[in-house]
């Protein structure tokens, strides 16, 4: 079962993670039947689709769990909505074929700019989108090894309304850009701008 969710507030600073727990956390205070994986540490069959960057709000965020047997979406939704703590709002339930990844191939997101800042950001929008390539040096923090990635291809729209930079970039079995990396290529510091980025909408492959 896929459940939409939104997240917002100060809990848009925890970790992939920590989401998990929460949800893991969430879902042992109710009744459902929630199928666990085997072995000597078993964990409930939980995954959230598409990972969210650490500060990131979003209106848009899908978890899919598991159950041992058939639940209406209706009760999955109402039982979790009353575990869940303020900052997360559960809005839909929907039943998904069995081997449904939801893999994501489409996230559009949206940030709030300086009225200020808007005369010097729109022209980089223009010199964005009309370059053939963009790219920019990533770090593996892992490894410490950098490697050159080209983010232009996977930007399909941007512009700027009413205050707020909006973006819609694909995502590919291969790889996507990083919302970091697209606020930094347009002059806007990520460290200042993160927290005011909202994922807005995920479209998912047929």
């Amino acid at each position: 079962m896929a459940l939409r969710y939104a997240i917002a507030g100060d809990l848009r600073f925890i970790s992939h993670h920590d989401s998990l727990r929460l949800f893991a956390r969430a879902f042992a205070r109710t009744d459902l039947p929630v199928s666990y994986t085997q072995g000597f540490n078993p964990r409930p069959r939980i995954r959230i689709a598409l990972p969210r960057p650490v500060g990131v709000a979003s209106l848009d965020e899908r978890v899919l769990v598991e159950f041992v047997t058939a639940v209406p979406p209706e009760e999955v939704r109402f039982g979790l909505s009353a575990q869940m703590p303020v900052g997360i709002t559960i809005l839909s339930a929907d039943d998904v074929a069995a081997g449904d990844r939801m893999l994501p191939c489409r996230a559009s997101y949206a940030v709030a700019i300086h009225r200020s800042t808007r005369g010097e950001i729109e022209p980089r929008i223009t010199a964005f989108l009309s370059a053939d390539s963009r790219e920019i040096r990533r770090t593996n923090h892992k490894t410490q090894s950098i490697k050159i990635v080209d983010i232009r291809p996977y930007i399909l729209s941007m512009n700027v309304n009413d205050n707020c930079l909006n973006w819609s970039q694909e995502i590919t079995m291969t790889g996507t850009a990083r919302v970091s990396e697209v606020l930094d290529s347009l002059g806007l510091s990520s460290c200042d701008h993160l927290h005011r980025l909202r994922r807005e909408k995920v479209e998912y492959r047929c």
